[in-house]
């Protein structure tokens, strides 16, 4: 049966027009967010990890277009007691999801909440940052990591919920500063 006044041709054009919007639509909310997931977990930890010559793990990542969600952040290194240097219960971030669709990803504010630094020195004086300083300012030789890093950082850093606890085995102080 056909329908006066419409051609085949228009039919097959709203067909593939049809079927263009729903991968296009499955793309974007299916495909995307585990990529995104995916380059996080796989590229930016890499990068960061040897940036800081620490193990990066991250918990659950949530991806949408503009918008990233990390939860369960931990750095440690080779120096740490029971708990890592760094934990971050979430890291919310945004960034030009549009921009981000062709490789090229500007970051935007980023919130941290939660987040726990622990510094540690143990019985023999060995501490879990001295290293990381040094690495950071350069001193440590490590520059794997640092070129092309500027571009990934965030326009603004807020925290909330922040704390810091310093455990001395040596001298058997301990010390936390919390946000109020």
């Amino acid at each position: 049966m056909r329908i006066p006044g419409l051609s085949r041709r228009w039919l097959i054009a709203g067909a593939v027009s049809l079927v263009l919007v729903l991968v296009v639509t499955i793309g974007l909310a299916v495909v995307y967010p585990r990529v995104g997931a995916w380059v996080i977990r796989t590229k930016v930890g890499a990068k960061l990890a040897a940036k800081l010559g620490r193990d990066v793990r991250f918990g659950s990542i949530e991806v949408a277009i503009g918008h990233a969600v990390l939860r369960d952040v931990e750095i440690r290194g080779p120096h740490d007691a029971d708990t890592p240097l760094v934990h971050i219960d979430q890291v919310d971030v945004s960034f030009d999801g549009w921009r981000a669709l062709i490789g090229t990803v500007i970051l935007g504010p980023a919130r941290l909440d939660g987040v726990l630094v622990t510094l540690h020195r143990g019985a023999d004086g060995q501490d879990n940052v001295r290293d990381l300083i040094d690495r950071v300012r350069g001193d440590g030789g490590a520059a794997s990591g640092a070129a092309g890093s500027s571009g990934m950082r965030p326009s603004s850093i807020s925290v909330t919920r922040g704390k810091l606890l310093a455990n001395d085995e040596l001298t058997g102080a301990t010390g936390l500063v919390a946000d109020a």
